[in-house]
């Protein structure tokens, strides 16, 4: 028997609100594995940047991070979250 339901504009089969949930469930399991990476740079040099940024193989290059300067420690640093693994 199929079971039909309106989701946002389209018509759904049971089937496929399944395989959504299981999407949604993988991507939850995936975000619950994800750790706390620290990544810091000091500048001693003058003038210092006006701007530090990182970007990296963890979203595929696609986005820019800004990092924050902290004047007391004199580094620009940012805590992301990230799946475990090795990035460039």
């Amino acid at each position: 028997m199929n079971c039909f339901t309106k989701t946002k504009g389209s018509i759904l089969t049971e089937e496929d609100e399944i395989l959504l949930n299981f999407e949604k469930v993988l991507v939850a399991a995936k975000k619950a594995n994800y750790k706390k990476f620290v990544f810091k740079i000091s500048v001693s040099r003058l003038p210092r940047p006006k701007m530090v940024q990182i970007i990296g193989t963890w979203d595929e290059w696609k986005a820019k991070h800004n990092l924050l300067y902290d004047y007391f420690s004199q580094t620009w640093t940012i805590t992301m979250s990230l799946s475990p693994g090795e990035y460039l």
